[in-house]
């Protein structure tokens, strides 16, 4: 079956794309006239993709005219780092509550697989974001994965940065991956949370550099 995206999906996913990848930088405007005449579409379509930025975190200053792309520093970073962490040790806490670990355990080694396949490819970061998201798929709380899915957007940012194309950086990440299935498979769900706990808290460090305290 082929599903036909609106227009406002287009915009919405090509904008979104544009700022995680920083061809619309941090702190720039954007004008709602400029957008319509680059996708040749009236101003609702715009409107719509707009506000789903806004939703997601990546706009502010919205108005008739158009609006602003967040400025993305060091606290937003540590913030929504913290959001992801916490909300994502719980997820795998109650993926095995729930009795899914025969079904997690073989998707986050197919995760792991599709990483080290990709690892020099942009593909590499879906199977990250994979990885993480495996735990909420296995949840059976669909509010829950949600409210994950909310900051996603935000933490794709931090990953861009975190991960900076660096064979090395990726080798290590899916080290800690490793180490938290082989918890996770082991039984041990508070060592898989630990491990998981450090893997966000080692991606703030080199964020230090890049955005600054």
């Amino acid at each position: 079956m082929i599903v036909k995206k609106s227009l406002s999906e287009q915009i919405y996913e090509s904008l979104r794309q544009d700022i995680i990848n920083q061809k619309i930088k941090f702190g720039e405007k954007l004008v709602n006239q400029n957008l319509r005449e680059r996708y040749g579409v009236s101003s609702t379509p715009v409107r719509d993709a707009i506000n789903r930025l806004h939703q997601d975190g990546l706009l502010e200053d919205i108005s008739n005219v158009g609006a602003r792309v967040i400025t993305f520093d060091y606290k937003m970073a540590v913030e929504i780092n913290e959001i992801v962490w916490m909300l994502s040790t719980q997820a795998v806490k109650l993926s095995a509550k729930k009795g899914h670990a025969r079904e997690v355990i073989p998707a986050l080694a197919k995760c792991l697989e599709l990483q080290q396949r990709h690892i020099d490819s942009p593909a590499y970061l879906d199977d990250d974001a994979q990885f993480h998201l495996t735990f909420f798929d296995f949840c059976d709380n669909p509010r829950y994965r949600e409210l994950y899915l909310q900051h996603h957007t935000l933490w794709s940012i931090l990953v861009k940065y975190y991960y900076c194309d660096k064979e090395s950086t990726r080798e290590h990440a899916i080290s800690q991956h490793r180490m938290i299935l082989e918890a996770y498979a082991a039984g041990d769900i508070p060592l898989a949370q630990n491990h998981l706990e450090n893997h966000y808290q080692e991606a703030l460090r080199p964020l230090r550099k890049v955005l600054g305290e």
